[in-house]
């Protein structure tokens, strides 16, 4: 996947965050100080990267699918998930997430790491509850760590993720600025926003998949080394 769909997805996922990691960011300590920003800021930057670091360890579970030439078949498969999940109203990805421990597992651990951070107002502090937020079970990141795997090489992972936080940042920004105002505003818009935009990626997949050639969308796929032979740069 092209770098341009990590921000896409991220741009996109803004009702999203607005509706999920809002609350959470407006829990915290509330100020109109040049430090509040700075440290709302680094908050950003902790998730930032941590979604980076993400990248970076599942990029080498992409790395292994182009060296078996799975890619395609990996690309088209999650397309497929991505639609079937919206069409089922999300019954496929709560199915996965009762069945895999691991998740509510990880979101208890990060929920109970949190709270040790929340009441500290150091910029440490700050910079920690982001890298932990960057942890918790998302749809959304799901859907960008999958274009992110599907690049096939470690440090294209690893950017895709860092691009796709990037994407995010303009409106978790905002909710320094007008928090209750777009919570108000968008509370009943994230749903319906978050199924076009799992959509649109999910189509995206699928064409990537297709190998048809098309510059930034369905670049040709060299199968017989398992790479990806880009039409353009």
């Amino acid at each position: 996947m092209e770098l341009w769909t990590a921000v896409v997805i991220g741009l996109g996922s803004s009702l999203h965050c607005i509706g999920m990691c809002g609350p959470l960011l407006m829990a915290l300590p509330q100020n109109s100080s040049f430090g509040y920003v700075a440290k709302r800021v680094l908050y950003n930057l902790g998730r930032i990267t941590t979604y980076a670091l993400i990248g970076l360890v599942f990029g080498f579970l992409g790395m292994g699918l182009r060296l078996v030439g799975w890619q395609q078949v990996f690309s088209i498969a999650v397309g497929v998930f991505m639609l079937l999940n919206v069409l089922l109203s999300g019954k496929m990805s709560t199915f996965l997430e009762n069945n895999i421990p691991f998740l509510a597992h990880l979101q208890r651990k990060v929920s109970a790491t949190f709270s040790r951070f929340i009441h500290n107002d150091s910029f440490y502090a700050w910079g920690i509850m982001g890298a932990i937020n960057g942890l918790l079970p998302c749809g959304m990141v799901y859907i960008a760590l999958a274009g992110a795997i599907s690049t096939g090489f470690v440090w294209k992972s690893t950017t895709y993720m860092f691009f796709f936080g990037l994407g995010t940042f303009p409106s978790m920004l905002l909710m320094l600025f007008a928090g209750n105002w777009l919570r108000g505003k968008f509370s009943h818009s994230f749903r319906w926003s978050l199924q076009i935009i799992t959509i649109v990626v999910a189509v995206l997949f699928i064409l990537r998949g297709l190998n048809l050639g098309i510059p930034l969308i369905s670049p040709h796929f060299d199968t017989s080394a398992g790479a990806v032979k880009h039409s353009c740069h």
